[in-house]
């Protein structure tokens, strides 16, 4: 799994997007796919201005995923039998807000307008479920204090959100209520969107027009995604243990992660998402109950073995070391996310003169030459070829 989600993100990374996600995915058929396989296909199909399809895979992953939440009985059976990469993948909080996200640039480019504002509506009564969840997950996680101050050492270099809402999705959001003159709702969506970012030149405008209730006029929007979000890697050991004269072994493997690094933020733009730290945010708070269960199924683990080896059966040196061997293959640390998400999120607002005049890439200045009179939101994602652009007269 390592390197199937390192080569997909090196095919997005070199524009290859389609082809990387269907050589990801065990089959190309959207209804065939698990859920990780829809994400980084529906992002693939939007880069690839496949605005419908992609819309279409989203939509699939939320039918399936309809409560990111709730875990059930037999799922925790299955992965103490198997580990927890033989169970689907569980997505993050943070991956149903950027669907969302997605969806509504996918709705934008398909000239779907009237399910832009469904699409935030459903974002919001999903953000209002995340915050409620992610209130009981620092409340769990208060009762585990030597587990926390252990995890917290080893993620002491990152600084994440208070929160884990998604502030491009609040901005975004806003800039399309604020130019279809919805001004009540561009003025909540501005308004959480800088509370969020903190101080921001580019809200700020669009907030004060908001509060005006004026349009602005021949304004572009440019999203710019770079890098791409932290990746998980395993790490594992496995020591011996002594019980009644028998030698057992325990396995034990964690998740750590790692970032794509070093990701030059693009001139003249304000940095609207660190998705570095939306994913340390919920990483970290989940990252406890995982490690009460996989020590949980360790001991399980060690029970088996210290019970075959010390069984009447004959063969109970064989039945020993099998469930040894069992222990070891089963334990495994669950290293999936959303990969091809990007690592960072800025945004560059201004006159189509003042963005040509800033000097940002070659392919986006010829882009914004070619616009016209009125209001544009662009999107760009940056890679180590050409950028992908994406142009959306509003």
């Amino acid at each position: 799994m390592t390197a199937r989600l390192d080569t997909v993100r090196n095919d997005f990374n070199t524009n290859n997007f389609v082809s990387g996600a269907q050589n990801f995915a065990s089959d190309k058929s959207v209804e065939s796919q698990d859920s990780l396989e829809l994400l980084i296909t529906g992002l693939a199909l939007f880069q690839n201005a496949d605005f419908d399809l992609s819309d279409q895979a989203f939509e699939t992953w939320r039918g399936r995923n309809y409560d990111i939440f709730g875990t059930s009985a037999l799922r925790e059976g299955e992965i103490v039998l198997g580990g927890n990469m033989t169970v689907e993948y569980k997505p993050y909080m943070m991956d149903s807000l950027f669907v969302s996200y997605y969806q509504i640039w996918d709705a934008i480019g398909a000239g779907r307008k009237n399910d832009v504002r469904v699409i935030i509506n459903q974002s919001y009564n999903q953000q209002q479920k995340i915050s409620h969840e992610y209130k009981k997950l620092i409340s769990d996680r208060a009762k585990n204090t030597d587990i926390i101050a252990e995890l917290d050492n080893a993620n002491g270099k990152w600084t994440p959100y208070n929160d884990i809402m998604n502030p491009a999705l609040m901005y975004l959001s806003g800039i399309w209520f604020l130019n279809t003159g919805d001004y009540n709702d561009a003025q909540t969506y501005l308004g959480r969107a800088s509370g969020m970012v903190g101080k921001s030149k580019n809200i700020e405008k669009d907030l004060t027009l908001a509060n005006k209730q004026q349009k602005p006029k021949n304004t572009v929007w440019v999203f710019i995604e770079s890098g791409f979000a932290p990746s998980l890697h395993e790490q594992r050991i496995t020591f011996p243990w002594i019980i009644d004269h028998n030698l057992v072994m325990v396995p034990v493997a964690v998740a750590t992660p790692k970032t794509w690094g070093n990701t030059a933020k693009p001139r003249h733009s304000d940095m609207i998402c660190n998705v570095n730290s939306m994913f340390m945010t919920e990483f970290k708070e989940y990252q406890i109950n995982n490690t009460l269960r996989d020590l949980a199924a360790s001991a399980s683990r060690v029970a088996l073995q210290g019970a075959l080896y010390s069984s009447k059966s004959n063969a109970n040196g064989w039945l020993g070391l099998g469930a040894s061997i069992y222990s070891i293959i089963t334990t495994n640390a669950e290293i999936r996310t959303w990969t091809t998400l990007p690592e960072y999120i800025y945004v560059a607002r201004g006159t189509k003169s003042d963005l040509i005049d800033a000097h940002m890439g070659a392919k986006l200045e010829s882009e914004i030459k070619k616009l016209g009179t009125g209001n544009y939101l662009i999107y760009v994602r940056e890679t180590t070829t050409q950028p992908v652009i994406h142009v959306f007269k509003l």
